[in-house]
């Protein structure tokens, strides 16, 4: 029996490689509205003309400006329309969710490091649907731009519950290092599940 040919256009390009970029942004949202939410995410895999695309392991001629991708905690799946039989199909680990003290200790976060100590609202398991990261090849203009795009997107249907940059401060001229933007600075991600997205890279 032979393998089955991936389409790499219906997988995230974070699942297969790295961007090599200068630049990234995270974003830490709760959904508010569940059809607002499904439009939003369907504009980012549609081609809606004006909203940054989903970018998908398919190769590409020369580097895009910038990434985008999405991952879904179990909570997040749930508000979205998952049914209790389709998340049960996932490890048991991703529908505890990572505030679950069963997976922090699994995973070695206890003490300094316990749930209950993460800052940027990552502490409250049930608030956190999604993380959405934006990687920004190179120039800070242009990470500043797709962020107040996707930022008026959120608008109506998911919070941004906190948002951490890394690499060189979006500031021209500065070489902070390291930005940290908005309410927080999360310190580590829940289990996420990736989700469809369109144009990446490879090598």
């Amino acid at each position: 029996m032979s393998d089955t040919p991936i389409d790499y256009s219906d997988v995230q390009g974070t699942v297969l490689r790295g961007y090599r970029v200068d630049l990234a942004r995270h974003f830490i949202l709760k959904i508010t509205d569940s059809a607002a939410a499904k439009r939003l995410i369907g504009s980012m895999v549609d081609g809606t003309a004006g909203m940054p695309q989903i970018t998908t392991a398919k190769r590409w001629s020369s580097k895009p400006e910038f990434f985008v991708n999405i991952g879904f905690t179990c909570q997040g799946l749930k508000e979205l329309g998952l049914t209790p039989g389709q998340l049960s199909t996932f490890d048991q680990g991703f529908q505890l969710g990572a505030t679950s003290p069963e997976t922090a200790k699994t995973v070695g976060d206890v003490g300094n490091s316990a749930p209950d100590r993460w800052i940027g609202g990552l502490s409250d398991g049930m608030s956190v649907h999604a993380i959405l990261s934006l990687w920004v090849t190179e120039d800070p203009i242009v990470l500043e731009t797709v962020t107040a795009r996707l930022r008026e997107a959120f608008e109506g249907g998911m919070e941004e519950l906190s948002s951490t940059t890394r690499g060189p401060s979006p500031t021209i001229g500065s070489t902070s290092g390291i930005e940290t933007t908005s309410r927080s600075r999360p310190c580590r991600a829940p289990p996420l599940a990736s989700t469809r997205s369109p144009t990446t890279s490879p090598s």
